[in-house]
């Protein structure tokens, strides 16, 4: 089994950003993206390591906002943006995402 520490980035408002997968579309996932091989390799492991991460980040103070990536939808933003599909693409389209919901 694979780990990878999340990457969470702050927004604009303070919130920091843990991106988030949902079960169904893992599949997709572990296909499409180049560093898949580097996530966990069952989903409720992933889910686990998410879910604690998310713990000690609210223990330490921070305002912590799981961000469901529509996969779909972030594979059109790596193509408008440029960026590579991987952990910093997937990162970068967190913090704009959550920058639209909470605009300083």
């Amino acid at each position: 089994m694979k780990t990878t520490r999340p990457q969470p980035e702050k927004s604009s408002a303070g919130v920091v950003g843990v991106a988030w997968y949902r079960q169904a579309d893992r599949p997709r996932i572990k296909q499409l993206l180049p560093d898949a091989d580097k996530l966990h390799d069952r989903y409720a492991d992933w889910l686990k390591f998410a879910e604690d991460s998310v713990r000690r980040l609210k223990r330490s103070g921070v305002t912590v906002e799981p961000f469901v990536i529509d996969i779909d939808d972030f594979l059109g933003w790596c193509l408008v943006h440029g960026r590579p599909r991987d952990a910093q693409g997937r990162t970068e389209y967190v913090v704009e995402k959550l920058g639209l919901k909470y605009p300083s």
